[in-house]
């Protein structure tokens, strides 16, 4: 058992010698590269924001606009419609009055008028005054109505320039907010990379601090049920490993399992038996996808998380030996997390 203990503990000591390239990135390093990220998520967040303002403000106006061009064009519909109905009524009067002249002139030349001619004549003078006055009266409001027109075509021409301008600053405003989004977009997603590049690498240096505390009873390492993580929590047991997103679940060793179900409040839960009376236990905010009985080996998927309102969630793992929980943490093979450390280091 000492030998054994002795081999693997060199295994791992030669593991960890080859964990981190050269040049790594620090661990303060990469909490100021979040720093400056979440700086910039901050400038990113308030333009997006003023943005949003600017483009509500506009489309305000720019409805507004809509309305009033719309309310013009119907009223100089109207205009023109009653200029329309003013300038045939203005050719009917002038027609009728010509008619009246010229009967009138045709009366005057006749020479001697009877009493009854007389009062025809007069009849007919009367008249022509009368429509005479009716064509000026006429022609005053179809003046008012050509002014009026000539107004709405005018007011009408300022409200389309306004609304095509309006459009343009709604275009222009949307090209901005998208662009600003796809920045901030960009941006999250790169903090994410470095908060899990930077979880992965404080895992690293801690578990190699501890490793000398190993059990020489637990020979094995076991890998992390969940690499993609945002944080370690961690005491003298189990480990809680929070995440973001959609991620699975995997067994952390070979072995059989030994039960699948919820617990509580706490979430789901899955039992592998390892053999040698260790048994490792998931629990967490995920839905296993394995049954009891199915044999399964290192890093196989048992499940995948949920994708929580609050945008992370837990997942809880700890071994077990002899029923009696160990200090688990120590037990974590750090190179998984060397591994998926390297592999999020393209940011």
């Amino acid at each position: 058992m000492a030998l054994k203990s002795l081999s693997f503990l060199f295994l791992f000591s030669t593991a960890f010698a080859a964990i981190a390239p050269p040049q790594a990135t620090t661990v303060e390093q990469l909490r100021n590269e979040a720093v400056s990220r979440k700086k910039e998520i901050a400038v990113l967040t308030t333009k997006i924001k003023n943005l949003e303002n600017s483009l509500n403000q506009a489309n305000k106006k720019f409805l507004s606009t809509v309305k009033v061009r719309k309310d013009i064009e119907e009223s100089l519909s109207l205009v023109e419609k009653r200029l329309h109905q003013g300038q045939a009524e203005i050719q009917n009067l002038q027609n009728e009055i010509n008619k009246r002249m010229k009967i009138a002139v045709v009366n005057s030349l006749g020479g001697q008028l009877n009493a009854k001619d007389m009062m025809a004549h007069k009849f007919i003078m009367i008249s022509l005054q009368s429509q005479l006055k009716e064509l000026e009266t006429v022609e005053k409001s179809n003046l008012k109505q050509q002014l009026e027109l000539q107004s709405q075509q005018e007011k009408l021409t300022e409200y389309v320039t306004l609304e095509n301008d309006l459009g343009q600053l709604l275009g222009d405003l949307e090209i901005k907010k998208s662009d600003a989004a796809k920045s901030y977009l960009v941006e999250r997603e790169t903090l994410e990379k470095i908060q899990l590049k930077l979880a992965a690498t404080q895992a690293t240096q801690k578990i190699k601090k501890q490793h000398s505390k190993l059990s020489s009873s637990l020979l094995a390492i076991y890998a992390p049920p969940i690499e993609e993580f945002l944080s370690v929590e961690y005491k003298k047991k189990g480990v809680t490993f929070s995440y973001s997103g959609k991620k699975p679940v995997l067994a952390t060793q070979k072995g059989r399992i030994l039960f699948t179900g919820s617990l509580s409040t706490y979430g789901n839960v899955v039992m592998i038996d390892h053999g040698d009376e260790t048994r490792s236990v998931i629990l967490g905010q995920f839905t296993p996808k394995v049954e009891k009985g199915m044999i399964v080996s290192t890093s196989d998927v048992l499940g995948y998380t949920q994708e929580e309102s609050s945008g992370k969630g837990k997942i809880y793992f700890e071994l077990r030996q002899k029923n009696k929980v160990q200090n688990t943490f120590p037990l974590l093979d750090s190179s998984k997390f060397a591994a998926h450390s390297l592999n999020q280091s393209k940011i």
